[in-house]
């Protein structure tokens, strides 16, 4: 865990050096990966404070990858348009064989996403609510 803070720590002191370096003189304003580096460090600060919390880290990771399959969903929807666009891609656009197992893939994770959720509707109208716990 330190070496991840200190790698963290020395990227970001990085970045404002090359910022400083490459910026005309008087000029203001942030650049670079700055940002980035300062998200890492905040995602990094609230995972080492769950250390110390009475979170079970099984149902956190589960919890976690319920909400990445959740999030999956739109993303993916998002990218098989984008790959659709020749303005975007170029030549590399997909092929209508390509287009279609990622609607197909799509459809399956949107499918899943709606059992899971009827389940739980399914459960909390049947009085067992001890899943949750």
């Amino acid at each position: 865990m330190l070496l991840l803070l200190t790698a963290n720590l020395i990227n970001l002191g990085d970045v404002r050096r090359r910022h400083h370096r490459h910026r005309p003189a008087g000029t203001a304003g942030a650049g670079g990966n700055g940002g980035l580096c300062v998200g890492r460090g905040a995602v990094l600060a609230l995972g080492v404070a769950l250390n110390f919390s009475s979170i079970d880290p099984i149902k956190g990771l589960y919890y976690s990858a319920v909400l990445n399959g959740v999030v999956a969903v739109p993303v993916m929807v998002m990218m098989m348009c984008l790959t659709r666009r020749p303005a975007i891609m170029a030549s590399l656009t997909l092929p209508r064989s390509l287009q279609a197992m990622g609607w197909l893939a799509i459809v399956a994770m949107a499918a899943t996403v709606v059992g899971m959720v009827g389940s739980w509707f399914e459960q909390l109208t049947l009085g067992s609510a001890a899943w949750f716990t």
